[in-house]
């Protein structure tokens, strides 16, 4: 059965989108298309966190698609998915970056988890809505990371253009526009991200 983390504090689609363009900033691809998540994994980010490390295993050695583990800074990801990134496969891309997301958004928040891998929630994890969900919480951030809601919107009449501008699967290009097309989300795609909650 698939296990699950909640976290006590969500973070809605206008804050997430904003966390995701904060990153998006340091590690200077704010204006890019297309983001290169290897290259953020293997040399952008162990600027910011020196200690980082991508470990590429082989299937025999790692069940997992990826795995991040917070506690040891390091990212743990199947060979063929890191290939497959290497080569602009949309999902390999997407794997990492959801990772990424895990590492970024978890690594200083895992005071207050609850872990379960039965798939019976005790009643205060029931009752969590997806934003708390640390596994929704990283996809939302993965999306917003390789989409900011700018390209979203500026490609929002033509999916196929999206994805390939960007590298994503087209679920998630397509929730990437649905997303960039709401209100709150103008000041967003518009640039004026203010610093509040970053």
């Amino acid at each position: 059965m698939a296990t699950d983390i909640f976290v006590r504090e969500g973070l809605t689609q206008p804050q997430m989108a904003k966390v995701a363009s904060k990153y998006r900033h340091e590690f200077d691809l704010a204006h890019s298309e297309f983001v290169n998540i290897v290259e953020v994994l293997e040399f952008k980010l162990p600027l910011i966190y020196p200690r980082f490390r991508l470990v590429v295993r082989d299937k025999e050695k790692l069940n997992d698609e990826a795995v991040t583990e917070t506690k040891n800074d390091r990212i743990l990801v199947r060979e063929d998915i890191y290939d497959g990134a290497c080569e602009g496969d949309a999902y390999c891309r997407f794997v990492l970056a959801h990772e990424l997301g895990h590492f970024l958004l978890h690594r200083e928040t895992m005071k207050d988890l609850h872990t379960v891998s039965s798939g019976e929630y005790s009643e205060n994890i029931k009752n969590l809505n997806a934003i708390e969900s640390a596994e929704d919480q990283a996809t939302i951030f993965a999306r917003h990371f390789l989409v900011h809601p700018a390209i979203a919107f500026r490609y929002k009449e033509d999916i196929d253009i999206l994805c390939r501008k960007t590298g994503v699967p087209r679920d998630e290009a397509a929730t990437a526009i649905t997303i960039s097309k709401r209100q709150e989300m103008f000041k967003i795609r518009s640039g004026e991200t203010t610093s509040k909650g970053c």
